[in-house]
């Protein structure tokens, strides 16, 4: 008897089936991986991000310096760059250090060695008087010390008007004090900078030793402190002379002047003074 049972067959569709649903697996497989690579490279990027910006702040807040007021009052410290007894000591320039000896006053203090000393600026009337002055490499800073000085005198009007004549006397200058540091190895004494003016107009900048009390005040010029080994006379170690002085300039390139590097070591160098 002839069987007419027919086998069944399969469309084109259905036989590459199962292929189609290899492929599309493999495909999400692939899509999913993708995800997870862009996650955890964008997890270390915040990571690294949250990172710089702590840093950053850090910076900043390590950076940040505070001001009482226009007078600004350091603590205590040994100069930059200067160490007692320490000939290997240097500068930024590289320069070694100097140490000058008081034999009247009985003080020292250092300075580089690119400082050279030159005719002193002010001399004393008293023959037993040490005195030196030193030039900074640019020549535009000098700084002077005279041990010994006595027969100061004269007066000045503080009600009067910048640049007039009191009743008796001329006006009294105008000494701005913008800064002063402790010295350490000074007691009662500080380093002192800031302006002097005659009128109003014209701003001289000045860096020098001073009393510890000194502050902004109408009066003489003399930028002198009191001695300590000379009978209770007076001494300077100063960029003007006995009169605080500078260059004439307006207030607010007076106030920039007191920036420049030289006036810096300037400072270091009385700061390093020591009995």
């Amino acid at each position: 008897m002839e069987n007419n049972t027919t086998e069944p067959t399969l469309s084109a569709n259905e036989f590459l089936q199962p292929t189609k649903n290899i492929s599309e697996q493999v495909q999400q497989r692939a899509i999913s991986n993708n995800w997870k690579t862009a996650t955890l490279i964008l997890g270390i990027l915040l990571v690294v991000s949250l990172g710089s910006m702590i840093y950053l702040c850090q910076q900043k807040n390590n950076n940040q310096l505070s001001t009482n007021g226009s007078e600004r009052v350091m603590q205590p410290e040994t100069a930059s760059n200067i160490k007692e007894n320490d000939d290997s000591l240097t500068t930024e320039n590289n320069a070694k250090m100097e140490t000058y000896t008081s034999l009247t006053e009985k003080v020292t203090f250092q300075y580089p060695s690119d400082w050279i000393v030159i005719k002193p600026q002010v001399e004393s009337n008293m023959e037993e008087a040490d005195e030196i002055s030193l030039q900074s490499p640019s020549g535009d800073i000098v700084v002077t010390w005279v041990s010994y000085i006595e027969g100061l005198g004269g007066g000045c009007d503080k009600e009067a008007q910048l640049g007039t004549n009191g009743s008796d006397f001329r006006s009294c200058s105008l000494i701005n004090i913008i800064e002063k540091i402790p010295i350490a190895g000074a007691p009662n004494l500080v380093v002192a900078m800031g302006t002097i003016t005659n009128d109003g107009k014209i701003y001289k900048p000045w860096v020098a030793v001073q009393n510890e009390d000194v502050q902004t005040r109408r009066d003489m010029e003399y930028g002198t402190f009191t001695a300590k080994n000379n009978g209770g006379f007076s001494a300077i170690l100063t960029t003007a002379n006995i009169n605080l002085s500078g260059p004439e300039l307006s207030e607010i390139e007076a106030k920039q002047y007191l920036n420049k590097p030289e006036l810096k070591q300037a400072k270091e160098i009385m700061q390093s003074l020591k009995y």
